[in-house]
């Protein structure tokens, strides 16, 4: 957070729950990789995020369904 703040307007890229919302608190914007994967699809820098994200689980990074399918359901997949 110290060296976003030395930079106005930064977006930051974090997963973490508790470190998001103590960020956002302090007013800055983030984006967690879910996020940024439906960007790049948006952007046409990935075809399909579902495999983005199965490679993801297979790596060992936890994501409950719930979210996966609202991340989907984002990406239009």
């Amino acid at each position: 957070l110290a060296v976003a703040a030395l930079h106005p307007g930064a977006l930051l890229l974090m997963d973490d729950a508790r470190g998001r919302r103590l960020a956002q608190a302090q007013g800055f914007m983030c984006l967690g990789t879910l996020g940024l994967l439906v960007r790049a699809k948006r952007m046409g820098l990935v075809t399909l995020v579902e495999p983005e994200i199965r490679a993801l689980i297979r790596e060992g990074i936890f994501l409950g369904d719930a979210v996966v399918r609202q991340v989907l359901q984002a990406a239009g997949e």
